[in-house]
């Protein structure tokens, strides 16, 4: 036991006994009594290699392949390394596991196993209060993960040795799941393996610990951010319900996540399962669903449990045998309104296939309270502009003005337009904004917040990738009479020669008219950047699905 005393009565300690404290120190206090005084400096000395080695390799943790398979590459080999070294569990603040793997190599694998069974695993798995708890064998546990990693065909799913480990993670603040997470069913045998130890019942038990006042050590109790393992893709598919427990953790803020599925078409879809601990969402503030699809049913499921929720961001996505392949976005935008209206400040919602019918549109976002930026889809707004697919109608397409879709608490209001060149689009838009002026000069009653307006669109050239071109009104209006724009100087010929077809088009753009109006007290940017897809076209990405690359790294599929 430490007791706490001042910096004078510290100098007078042996050093002998100021190393001891240190110690005791490692990792989260170890930096603030070192630098307490030069006694404790100088006591500290001994531990700083140390300290500096752990911290440097484990702090922000990601597991990472080398020559021969002889670095830290799964779950199981991270365990082994803690048995032999319990501070290592400590040191490990961000924790991205999303590439734990074993190796495919036969003999490579003998050796990790043989690594594993050589350590003091055995005694960690005794000397865990969570596997007491479970009245779980300790040796049956150990032998079963030895089995896994055998059978195991070269990536690691969500099994026991990965869920153990978060028992062991008192200071991770941010966390990224394995990639194959996922595909594990409890339901269902891993490679004809009967597991000792539901994954169900040992995630509700790190959930209930972490969130205990009086466990302030336990596994995750400080966890506050989740982050995506996977990107979105077709064939990319996540049960949003097996982050319940997860996100059942108090101290949960954000959660951010690729390609879920919340959904029941009785085919490919999964409904979403109601959380085993009422203590689901009750700290959620931020959550992002790139690439994911749902329905308005499953998706109230979830949002009617999250009271905190300040920013939601959907990108939805078809996925495999075309589940989710009509989009109702009127249905999702209620549910979103009903369940979250009274306290969303940030709202993104855009639509990933330009080929999947639009169902409903959104005709009103009127009963949010106190939503101040929201990102939207033109088509969400106009109905799908394929008129041969769109569900439930006969080519005629409704058309709004925007006062009357948006609320007056709006402050940023960003559209994703993906053809400016496009007839149709500049008449919706000509709708749209037809009123514009009229709307801002009515002060309060309208837009009275209402501070910038921003159009994400293509290139001109769909052909060559551009990095994100900003232009304000005028210099978009230079490009389309072919003149060269001060924002860009480095414009190609092509691109001039693009935007001389495109005048000669005659298309009536009378909503940049309409927004030179307000130009002088309202931001207007129009963004030009285009992202590649798998077939050579680009699409559009919302502004959070460009960030959601750049910040993490996760490919898509």
């Amino acid at each position: 036991m430490l007791i706490l005393v001042g910096t004078m009565g510290l100098q007078l300690l042996p050093t002998e006994i100021l190393a001891r404290i240190g110690q005791e120190t490692l990792p989260e206090g170890f930096e603030s009594f070192a630098l307490t005084c030069k006694s404790t400096y100088n006591a500290s000395k001994f531990f700083l290699p140390k300290h500096d080695d752990l911290k440097q390799k484990y702090r922000n943790f990601t597991y990472q392949q080398g020559p021969g398979g002889n670095t830290c590459t799964s779950s199981l080999l991270l365990l082994a390394r803690i048995a032999e070294e319990p501070l290592i569990a400590r040191y490990i603040v961000s924790a991205d596991l999303v590439q734990d793997s074993g190796p495919g190599d036969e003999n490579i694998r003998e050796q990790h196993i043989a690594t594993v069974v050589s350590s003091n695993i055995l005694s960690l798995f005794q000397n865990s209060i969570y596997v007491q708890r479970a009245s779980v064998d300790p040796a049956v546990l150990l032998q079963y993960m030895l089995n896994a990693y055998q059978v195991d065909d070269g990536f690691t799913h969500g099994g026991l040795a990965a869920c153990f480990l978060l028992t062991l993670l008192p200071n991770v603040n941010s966390l990224a799941l394995p990639e194959r997470w996922n595909d594990y069913d409890p339901k269902l045998l891993y490679y004809n393996l009967e597991t000792p130890w539901k994954l169900d019942d040992l995630l509700d038990s790190i959930a209930i610990w972490a969130n205990d006042p009086n466990q302030p050590n336990a596994g995750l109790s400080r966890l506050e951010v989740i982050l995506p393992s996977t990107s979105w893709g077709y064939d990319n598919r996540w049960t949003l319900s097996s982050f319940n427990p997860l996100l059942s953790i108090k101290s949960v803020r954000s959660f951010c996540a690729g390609s879920c599925r919340a959904i029941d078409d009785g085919y490919t879809g999964v409904a979403f399962e109601a959380p085993r601990l009422e203590s689901f969402g009750s700290g959620l503030e931020n959550v992002e669903l790139v690439g994911s699809v749902v329905d308005d049913i499953e998706l109230r499921k979830f949002l009617s449990r999250v009271p905190k929720l300040r920013s939601f961001k959907l990108s939805y996505e078809v996925k495999w045998h075309g589940c989710g392949h009509e989009a109702d976005c009127g249905a999702i935008m209620k549910a979103i309104e009903d369940e979250v209206g009274d306290t969303l400040e940030e709202l993104s919602f855009s639509l990933m296939d330009d080929w999947c019918p639009i169902e409903s549109d959104i005709e009103s976002m009127k009963k949010f309270k106190k939503l101040k930026r929201v990102e939207l889809e033109l088509g969400l707004l106009i109905g799908s502009q394929d008129h041969e697919n769109q569900v439930g109608t006969e080519g005629n397409i409704p058309r709004q003005r925007l006062a009357s879709v948006l609320p007056p608490t709006i402050e940023r209001l960003s559209l994703l337009v993906e053809d400016t060149d496009n007839r149709d689009t500049n008449d919706h838009l000509n709708f749209l904004f037809g009123d514009i002026a009229a709307d801002l000069t009515k002060g309060s009653e309208t837009f009275p917040n209402l501070k910038e307006i921003t159009f994400r669109t293509k290139p001109n050239l769909t052909s060559q990738p551009l990095d994100e071109q900003v232009l304000s009104l005028d210099g978009f209006k230079r490009q389309l009479n072919g003149e060269e724009s001060a924002s860009s100087p480095t414009r190609d010929l092509e691109d001039t020669e693009t935007a001389k077809t495109s005048q000669g088009n005659s298309v009536d753009r009378t909503w940049i008219e309409d927004l030179k109006a307000v130009d002088a007290f309202i931001q207007i940017s129009i963004i030009k950047v285009g992202s590649p897809t798998m077939s050579g076209d680009q699409i559009v990405l919302p502004q959070f699905m460009a960030d959601f690359c750049n910040r993490y790294g996760v490919e898509s599929f």
